[in-house]
């Protein structure tokens, strides 16, 4: 018997076995036809892979959404390269998964630069540096932006975490401050004292007038 006999008895017997289970492939169940697939075929997905892909997509749109917080639509304030979705100013970004597209996620606790080197390549008007050349008082916290200001978004004035007072006092104690005078009635502390930069230790505003 010569080969060519040998592969046209085998095809033969692939055809047949193709046409037996045929019935069972159209008719039966997903288990069953998908095990008659993976007889005469090589390459076939797992059972359940649609399902598996969905909630794979369901996921990764899940962690899209979280890298991305809900901006204000009206009221509140947002930082402006939030705003603008240039996460990348700040953050480190996953690379795409095509070549030329726009990078969408980020690298959770991974940016481009320490957090207070970001925040002074825009805010350089309050760094140490330019208090020492002007002479200045440099509030102690304004080193750590963060600790007063939200990057991303607030319902609060120059994204603050809390209202200006609030995160006045959490430092200065209440009542230190208003057991004086001076202070009775007094609610709004930057009626009278700058939040970053002073001409003394007292940070009065009538002595510098810091610039927003």
């Amino acid at each position: 018997m010569t080969l060519f006999s040998l592969l046209h008895i085998r095809r033969l017997g692939l055809i047949l076995l193709f046409l037996a289970l045929l019935p069972a492939a159209v008719g039966c169940s997903p288990e069953a036809r998908h095990q008659v697939l993976t007889v005469l075929f090589t390459g076939v997905p797992p059972l359940g892979w649609k399902e598996e892909l969905q909630r794979l997509q369901a996921e990764e749109a899940i962690v899209v959404r979280q890298d991305f917080p809900s901006r204000f639509d009206s009221g509140g304030w947002n930082h402006g390269p939030y705003a603008a979705g240039e996460c990348g100013s700040c953050h480190e970004m996953v690379p795409p998964r095509n070549p030329g597209e726009r990078p969408t996620r980020i690298v959770v606790g991974q940016f481009v630069e320490t957090r207070e080197q970001m925040c002074v390549a825009c805010h350089a008007e309050k760094t140490a540096e330019r208090a020492r050349n002007d002479g200045l008082w440099l509030h102690g916290p304004a080193d750590n932006c963060l600790r007063c200001h939200h990057p991303h978004l607030s319902a609060q004035p120059a994204m603050l975490r809390r209202t200006a007072d609030e995160l006045c006092l959490s430092c200065h104690d209440d009542g230190l401050i208003h057991s004086q005078d001076l202070h009775a009635g007094v609610s709004d502390c930057l009626s009278c004292h700058n939040p970053h930069l002073g001409a003394d230790a007292l940070m009065l505003s009538w002595d510098y007038e810091e610039l927003f």
